[in-house]
């Protein structure tokens, strides 16, 4: 009997000892061998063990409990690591064993003892993300016969197997028989070891993959407790140990918020290659569609500094969370003689921005901010169409969306559709009575049919809502209207004001600051780290060993030389520093960023949630 064991990874979730788990190996007869066919995908692989365990248990194909796992199988899927040769399925075995077993090919089997087991979705969502994250990052067990034919072995090699984890030990055995030791490198491991750590490994992976499709993670720890009752078995960690693990990863992941904070505050002083690098790490930690959407975001922020594609309608683009900031256009600021590479660069950044926003709604489909911004950055490209069905995509999703219906309207006036355009602009004025783009567009379309009146109008009412005085646009409607163009003053020492209040400034060296509660490397390559203050709210971004960003949030009693703190209100702060150079739009409210001070300030429903001064 010849156990075809590559093509089997044996999950027996926590269970004590393989005989209260699933056994999910199988055993070919030496003549079936013979019906192999010449060369096996992973796939194929992984059919055979699939193949088999179905015909000894059976499946439970319908009822409460089939849909049930397919409900949270679909939520789950979007948000896993995709391998394109690997279409990831669940089901359920009709047996009460508490156990699950993940096949090479994205075959994933649960028992009906371990989905009862389970008390709510959340639990049953970290079971499935365990044995989904077994397949995706290649950890499919490696048992395998020393007699397995060698055109098999070989096969394993030419797929990729090897590199992916599936084979690296050809000559390993299942688990419980493995005595002897192995050389990885220079350390020598026991094949339990290896598969103690792949354990390890996997519940971190599910723990994001079930986090980033909405579940509570959390409940992980008493799932734990009703799984596990006795002792660990030979191939797997103690419960103990996992809790450990998991909640040293989740810690973790929580530090690196800090990366990404840090990505939110250099896109709002427009250092966008600062900005790539914090989004790209914390991806590496917690590859979310927001996360994806702030990449792509940022691409396209920065392609429209190196090219302002040609037409002369504004648009705008939304923002994804709460927490990430708008994007807009900008104007060209190079020399007439770098125009083609300046073009050039753009494309390349424009087609980054459009992978990401594209990878955002892959993992989640009900985002209307992707879906707007990706129609945005394809009107960009001039590919109009293909920008039309996505911001009708991002309106069906959320019809109240007045940037959407703003870049819609562009998308009917750049095709010739003055009427559909106009009465798309209309309904973006009339949704957000402060949103200014809308008024310049529609100046704009009764330019083009000789009603100079209605222009002019439309043309002051967007000067007025404009809040971004340095904006070419505003340049452009206030030369239309003959008035001069507005010069703001220099801040020159109002900039050390706005942070005169604060124990730490700007500018410090790191080495005068006090203690922190803790600190974090945040970008290596950069210099930059972070310095936590926890009791008076403070996180400060080193960069150089010096102070580069303060920034004050949660319940901090810190506030600006003028008054400002956490919870002033949009009119205290106009009243303080007057309009504010840019305000950045995001999915839950804005950010006023007045450049000249280096302050900028984070709002939500109009009230200060945080702010920070920088270098």
């Amino acid at each position: 009997m010849i156990r075809l064991g590559i093509a089997v990874y044996c999950m027996i979730l926590l269970a004590a000892s393989s005989a209260e788990g699933l056994d999910c190996a199988f055993r070919l007869r030496e003549k079936d061998l013979a019906r192999l066919p010449a060369k096996l995908s992973e796939a194929e692989i992984g059919a055979y063990g699939a193949a088999y365990v179905k015909e000894r248990i059976g499946l439970i194909k319908e009822g409460p409990m089939a849909d049930r796992v397919k409900r949270i199988t679909s939520r789950l899927l979007p948000v896993v690591r995709k391998r394109p040769e690997v279409v990831y399925t669940v089901e359920v075995l009709d047996t009460g064993v508490k156990g699950a077993c993940a096949y090479p090919g994205g075959f994933v089997f649960l028992t009906r003892g371990l989905v009862e087991l389970a008390q709510n979705d959340d639990e049953l969502a970290i079971v499935i993300a365990h044995e989904l994250a077994h397949i995706a990052i290649g950890q499919t067990d490696r048992p395998i016969e020393q007699e397995l034919p060698p055109r098999v072995e070989k096969r394993l090699v030419e797929i990729g197997a090897a590199g992916r984890g599936f084979a690296a030990e050809i000559a390993a055995r299942l688990c419980e028989e493995v005595k002897g030791k192995r050389e990885v490198g220079t350390v020598i491991v026991t094949a339990q070891e290896i598969r103690k750590e792949k354990e390890l490994q996997a519940d971190e992976t599910g723990i994001v993959y079930a986090s980033i499709a909405g579940y509570d993670a959390s409940t992980v720890y008493s799932l734990l407790d009703r799984l596990v009752t006795n002792g660990p078995s030979p191939c797997h960690p103690s419960k103990e140990e996992r809790k450990r693990r998991i909640a040293q990863h989740v810690q973790g992941i929580v530090d690196r918020l800090h990366l990404f904070d840090a990505g939110i505050g250099y896109f709002m002083r427009r250092d966008y290659e600062i900005v790539l690098d914090a989004f790209r790490n914390f991806l590496s930690v917690y590859p979310s569609p927001e996360v994806h959407h702030n990449l792509g975001l940022t691409y396209h922020r920065l392609a429209l500094s190196h090219f302002e594609p040609p037409q002369r309608k504004k648009t705008k683009c939304s923002a994804a969370l709460e927490t990430t900031s708008a994007a807009e256009r900008l104007r060209l600021r190079g020399a007439a003689d770098r125009l083609s590479e300046n073009r050039e660069r753009f494309e390349e950044l424009l087609n980054q921005a459009v992978d990401h926003y594209k990878k955002a709604i892959e993992m989640n489909p009900a985002s209307w901010p992707a879906y707007a911004n990706l129609g945005c950055a394809l009107l960009d490209q001039g590919k109009n169409t293909f920008a039309q069905a996505h911001l009708e995509e991002a309106l069906k999703a959320n019809p109240r969306h007045a940037m959407a219906q703003n870049n819609l309207g562009v998308v009917f006036l750049l095709a010739g559709a003055r009427d559909r355009g106009v009465a798309r602009l209309e309904e973006a004025a009339r949704l957000d009575a402060g949103y200014a783009d809308p008024h310049f567009n529609l100046a704009q379309a009764w330019s083009l049919r000789g009603d100079k009146k209605r222009s002019r109008a439309a043309l002051q009412r967007y000067v007025k809502l404009a809040s971004q005085r340095s904006s070419p646009y505003v340049q452009m409607a206030r030369e239309q209207l003959g008035l001069a163009q507005e010069k703001r003053a220099a801040g020159g020492g109002r900039a050390d004001r706005a942070s005169s209040s604060l124990p730490i400034r700007p500018g410090q060296d790191a080495k005068s600051l006090a203690l922190p509660d803790r600190e974090l490397t945040l970008l290596l390559n950069r210099r930059i780290h972070a310095r936590v203050y926890e009791s008076i709210g403070l996180t400060v971004l080193l960069r150089d060993s010096r102070v580069d960003q303060v920034s004050v949030n949660g319940r901090s009693k810190q506030r600006t030389a003028e008054g400002i703190g956490i919870g002033s209100d949009a009119k205290q702060i106009v009243a303080q520093y007057g309009d504010p150079d840019r305000v950045e739009e995001t999915g839950s409210g804005k950010y006023l960023v007045y450049e000249d001070l280096r302050l900028v300030f984070a709002l939500r429903e109009a009230k200060v949630t945080s702010w920070f001064v920088y270098r």
